[in-house]
């Protein structure tokens, strides 16, 4: 334990330094002066967030204040025997934020690497962007964050790539479907048969409505998080309450795009791939996410434009592509 009164950058801090127990590979930072212990040895580039001003922490040994920033040249401000450049396992340390954010190991996931931001709302934990975007959004309509569309509940087989392939055949396995074509649909579909005779088949606008038309199977492949699904270890598909606790039941009800975006989710509008043919629509100009709920022949998903936001949970189209953000179980 040792007690501090030290200004730092103007800021007078008087108090006791107690090594807290969050864990040096999760750290969740928000605005102002907080104090951590780190649980095992840290690179002090992990700091390097947006969300981070400055990084202090005091040698007892040495009777010296050092420092880290991502923004400030520490070495000009106060000389380079002041520069911060690693914290050892137990070493306590202030950290001065401007905004909520989790300092973590990055999250790689099928190739793609991921961060993650904490609901100022909830708590929960959720993906810094959807699945398969390459970066953060920078703006509603900054396509390197759209990410991927997903068949609602079809696993990550390559069908969700923007450029992949059409079949109108119909999986008979959900699990394992067997290829990466999208899936088009449509109410009824005539197919010709290996006699070229047409025969037609009650698709409901599913890709997989034979094999798991209540969705049952489906639910269950979305909720994994073991990493064998499409989410990541420790994630999985949110639920449509989920989804409502972070959109609509707090003071920053979002009720448009632009208010999407603005949200800690960042939410770009993705636009969507159309059932029956695997067009991209509305990319741009409007957002759709699945969530992991559904009933029946039926799945929810949020809609947002320029003018409005809510939730359908009545949508019949699981052929549709979709976007996924990941929240953490």
């Amino acid at each position: 334990m040792l007690f501090l009164n030290k200004k730092m950058f103007g800021v007078f801090v008087s108090t006791t330094l107690i090594y807290t127990t969050c864990m040096a590979q999760d750290i969740e930072v928000k605005d102002g002066w907080q104090l951590y212990g780190a649980t095992e040895d840290i690179e002090i580039t992990k700091f390097d967030k947006e969300c981070i001003d400055i990084i202090w922490k005091y040698d007892g040994l040495s009777k010296q204040w050092s420092a880290y920033s991502p923004k400030l040249d520490i070495a000009s401000l106060l000389g380079s025997n002041s520069v911060m450049n690693k914290l050892d396992i137990a070493n306590g340390f202030w950290v001065l934020g401007n905004g909520n954010c989790n300092i973590t190991d990055p999250i790689i996931h099928n190739g793609v690497e991921y961060g993650s931001v904490t609901s100022p709302y909830t708590s929960r934990v959720w993906l810094d962007r959807n699945l398969g975007a390459s970066q953060v959004c920078t703006a509603f309509d900054d396509d390197a964050c759209f990410g991927d569309y997903y068949q609602w509940g079809r696993d990550a087989d390559g069908h969700e790539k923007v450029g992949s392939l059409t079949t109108p055949i119909q999986a008979t396995n959900v699990i394992n479907v067997g290829h990466g074509d999208f899936i088009t649909s449509s109410d009824v579909e005539d197919i010709p048969n290996e006699d070229g005779e047409e025969i037609t088949y009650n698709y409901n606008n599913d890709w997989a409505s034979d094999s798991d038309e209540n969705g049952t199977l489906r639910v269950a492949q979305w909720s994994k998080t073991d990493g064998s699904s499409i989410c990541p270890v420790g994630f999985r598909v949110p639920t449509a309450s989920e989804i409502e606790a972070e959109i609509f039941n707090n003071d920053k009800n979002i009720s448009n795009a632009t208010l999407a975006y603005e949200s800690f989710l960042k939410l770009p509008s993705a636009g969507f791939r159309f059932f029956g043919n695997g067009n991209l629509s509305y990319d741009g100009d409007r957002g759709f996410l699945w969530s992991n709920s559904g009933s029946s022949t039926y799945s929810s998903y949020l809609y947002f434009n320029s003018s409005t936001a809510f939730m359908r949970n009545n949508d019949e189209y699981r052929a549709d592509g979709k976007s996924v953000r990941c929240i953490k179980n």
